[in-house]
């Protein structure tokens, strides 16, 4: 979780971060998380340091958990549940592709 909080705070990544680790052979972690855009980098790394800080306390031994503050939003799954799946990065999101065809 701590990799992805970094690359979320990253200003090339806008607040996001996502990723997956494998826990075992057959068992596999997805994560997720994001900050609004109108936080600072270190504003974002408080708040999805506080979110993650909480997990023991709202989500001990689930297999899966969100939370949301109003201005950071934490989840982990162990099913895949963002796209795309293959990237390990955020840099995907927000790329626009038009084709105009006259």
């Amino acid at each position: 979780m701590d990799r992805i909080r970094s690359e979320a705070v990253m200003p090339k990544n806008e607040g996001l971060g996502k990723g997956k680790t494998k826990l075992s052979q057959f068992l596999t972690l997805y994560a997720l998380v994001q900050c609004t855009r109108d936080l600072s980098q270190i504003d974002c790394a408080q708040c999805l340091a506080i979110a993650v800080g909480n997990f023991p306390n709202f989500c001990d031994s689930k297999k899966g958990s969100r939370v949301l503050y109003s201005s950071c939003y934490v989840r982990y799954e162990l099913y895949p549940f963002f796209f795309p799946l293959d990237s390990n990065n955020g840099t995907s999101f927000g790329k626009t592709v038009k084709i105009i065809h006259h």
